[in-house]
């Protein structure tokens, strides 16, 4: 096992371990399933960019692993790191507004309520109207959950986007009903499994879903209970 070196930052330390090995992070995403704009987010320290929670942690010991990394004091870093970014952010203290005198409605008072009120009406009509030109699209996934955790090799991932667009699961297109319903199974790996979904429009405006999915086989189970 590696030894840990101090004076770096938590990427330094994965992004150093993973040169030396000669590894691009294309290569450690072919290798452990992990993908390597997450990898990228974990060597440059940008953990608001990482899937939250026990996911984050599970990629992080999983890195370590994979590097030989000694992930008990990787996990310590991590969490020293993510506590310091916590107390750098600015504290805001709410003002008190000053008191002010009692409130009447005058004849000007509405009449400046109504225009606002018909600039609005007019603003919103205008907006909707082109929203339908330029937004992304509808992008629902259905199935399966995201974080879910499953036992079997295939699943279903099952959707609606609108009419028309383009789905795809990983980059690979999948076919769309001409009302914008899909359904595609697709093949998953043991452990953690990250599916981008993504729908996009015929004016080239795109969506994006992202689900995990833990995958627990029946051959990685028995092998957690025996290293018990």
């Amino acid at each position: 096992m590696k030894s840990i070196k101090s004076g770096l930052t938590l990427g330094d330390r994965l992004r150093q371990a993973r040169e030396k090995k000669k590894l691009t992070l294309a290569d450690v995403e072919s290798q452990t399933g992990i993908r390597a704009k997450y990898l990228s987010a974990l060597e440059e320290g940008r953990y608001s960019a990482l899937p939250k929670g026990s996911y984050l942690r599970g990629f992080l010991l999983s890195y370590a692993d994979f590097l030989n990394l000694p992930k008990e004091k990787i996990l310590e870093i991590w969490q020293k790191e993510e506590k310091n970014l916590s107390l750098e952010l600015p504290q805001f203290k709410a003002e008190k507004l000053p008191k002010t005198g009692g409130f009447f409605i005058t004849p000007r008072l509405v009449s400046i309520f109504l225009s606002i009120m018909l600039v609005f009406s007019i603003g919103g009509y205008v907006f909707y109207q082109v929203r339908d030109l330029i937004a992304a699209p509808l992008l629902e996934v259905f199935s399966p959950g995201n974080e879910s955790v499953v036992d079997q090799e295939m699943i279903e991932v099952a959707g609606k986007t609108d009419a028309g667009s383009i789905v795809k699961i990983n980059e690979q297109p999948i076919s769309v009903s001409f009302t914008g319903e899909f359904r595609q199974e697709v093949y998953l790996r043991p452990g953690l499994n990250i599916l981008e979904i993504t729908a996009e429009s015929r004016t080239k405006k795109t969506s994006y879903k992202t689900i995990i999915v833990d995958y627990k086989s029946a051959v990685s189970a028995k092998n957690s209970s025996e290293s018990f």
